[in-house]
């Protein structure tokens, strides 16, 4: 048999690297197996993170107050201040509904001060700054769809849905350089919702 293969012209250095080559591929399939897998173990370990600064004791009871429709969006104009390009400074914050906390006690047995007003610096470093940072991470591929609807969907969707937070966001867009504010919120919502 080795004799009539021999007869054939057969080229045994082909052979081997033949071989080779598909041991090469072989080698390379389960190589970007592994790092297919070490990149999803990355990512969650990531969305995880991301998860444990989002889920703190203030944020979760300004998703709570939002959730339950009982923050209200207000602006206040300053006087004798004066802020870089604006011809009227005016200062934007979140009030807690007073008549709607009236009327369901259990919600006031979470809140730590129901007389709290919140300045738009705390909905935008707690809420909105954290979430609009996983549409950048989606973006950017350091997340993938999965792991964002794991992860942060909930919140992002209620959030998005709350008429203060949009008021908020369309206001935030007119300002002087606030054009595209949240932007990355607003596209992984879209995302989420495709």
């Amino acid at each position: 048999m080795i004799n009539q293969i021999m007869a054939c012209g057969f080229d045994w250095s082909v052979f081997w690297t033949m071989i080779g080559a598909l041991a090469t591929i072989g080698v390379a399939r389960i190589a970007y197996r592994q790092l297919n897998k070490f990149n999803k173990i990355s990512m969650a370990e990531f969305a995880h993170k991301c998860e444990n600064n989002f889920f703190i004791s203030e944020t979760r009871q300004l998703f709570m107050l939002f959730e339950n429709d009982l923050m209200i969006f207000r602006k206040t104009p300053l006087n004798n201040i004066e802020m870089a390009g604006e011809t009227e400074p005016i200062f934007a914050y979140f009030e807690i509904d007073q008549s709607k906390l009236k009327s369901n006690p259990i919600l006031s047995s979470f809140i730590s001060d129901p007389q709290r007003k919140y300045s738009s610096y705390e909905i935008d470093d707690l809420l909105l700054g954290p979430l609009d940072n996983v549409g950048t991470y989606y973006r950017e591929k350091l997340m993938d769809i999965r792991i964002v609807k794991s992860f942060f969907r909930y919140y992002i969707v209620e959030l998005y849905k709350n008429r203060q937070i949009k008021d908020y966001i369309d206001w935030n867009n007119t300002l002087p350089g606030g054009k595209d504010t949240y932007k990355n919120f607003i596209e992984i919502h879209n995302e989420l919702e495709t």
